[in-house]
């Protein structure tokens, strides 16, 4: 069974042996059978593994980028939205916790205690880290008036041609 980390995901922004670039069916191979193989249109299919979501071109097959956007803990089923495990694999969720949202001072706070490089972007909705990696962490608002060391974790992602 391979190990997962997602630390190791947000510092080299390859998904265990998954990199951008490798054709659909390597990672079935490596990381079994998906839940879901779903046709998002506009050219693009998914393997869903759990929420973790592995984007990859219709025509060709290759993989494009990778994420979880189902990190706050609003979803009545957040366990399943940051676990993952199956024959192939398992998913260390480093500091997550299920049913717990954590807000963006928390995980700054995480990442400048394991030393853990980061620039912050502010967007109008919403505030990411970028890591050197090129994998973002974004944080969105569950209420109007809080300020942004209260917006919460909600996606983790990789998408190198949006760079």
């Amino acid at each position: 069974m391979i190990k997962i980390s997602l630390k190791e995901f947000v510092l080299t922004g390859e998904f265990g042996p998954v990199k951008v670039g490798m054709h659909r069916d390597e990672i079935i191979n490596l990381l079994g059978e998906p839940e879901a193989d779903q046709d998002f249109g506009l050219g693009f299919n998914g393997l869903l593994y759990g929420w973790y979501e592995f984007f990859y071109y219709t025509d060709t097959k290759i993989l494009s980028s990778m994420q979880n956007d189902h990190l706050m803990a609003v979803f009545s089923n957040h366990n399943e939205c940051i676990h993952f495990q199956n024959e192939n694999i398992k998913v260390d969720i480093w500091f997550l916790k299920a049913g717990e949202n954590f807000t963006y001072s928390e995980v700054k706070e995480i990442l400048t205690k394991e030393n853990i490089p980061f620039s912050k972007i502010d967007k109008q909705d919403y505030f990411e880290f970028h890591f050197e990696s090129g994998v973002t962490m974004d944080f969105v608002s569950l209420d109007d008036e809080v300020k942004r060391d209260q917006y919460v974790l909600n996606g983790i992602r990789y998408f190198p041609e949006l760079r």
